[in-house]
Parts: C-alpha cells; structure tokens; sequence
C-alpha cells in the first residue's frame, strides 16, 4: 500500500488505497494535549466516506500517528471484507 502525503500543513493529511477502499487520515499537532490527533477516514468503493474511530486517537509524534490511522485503516477494512 503506498501512502501519499497530500497536505503537509497543520494538518497534515495522508491518503492510500486498500482493497478498493480509499484510506484518509488526518493528523494535527494539539497545543493543549501536546500530541498529534488522528483522524481516520474509509471511502468504500461504492458509497460515502465513514468515518472510522470517535473521538480521535492520539500519539505523541506524526509519523506514530499517521501510522495507527492507517493500521487501524486496514484493520476496519479486512473486517469488513472478511
């Protein structure tokens, strides 16, 4: 799955394909809770995009935290073809 970072800015966003499914995740430093939000987001290949975790997850670094969006991602995504 190659990943390809679409926006770089605050918030940085990343997107990938999987199974036919598009993979959205967003991430953005919070100032108050010193960490990254992650945001994940499926588009199914027919059908709108979902929404995947609420409220966001967190991790302390961007790189950590673009990788549990699409870990988490690919684990939604195998359910739901299983």
């Amino acid at each position: 799955m190659q990943r390809v970072r679409v926006q770089e800015a605050n918030p940085t966003i990343e997107e990938a394909h999987y199974k036919g499914y598009r993979i959205r995740v967003v991430s953005g430093y919070n100032i108050q809770q010193d960490n990254y939000l992650v945001h994940l987001y499926i588009s199914p290949p027919s059908g709108p995009e979902i929404r995947v975790f609420e409220p966001p997850r967190s991790e302390s670094d961007l790189e950590d935290a673009l990788d549990l969006g699409f870990f988490e991602a690919r684990s939604e995504i195998d359910q739901l073809t299983a």
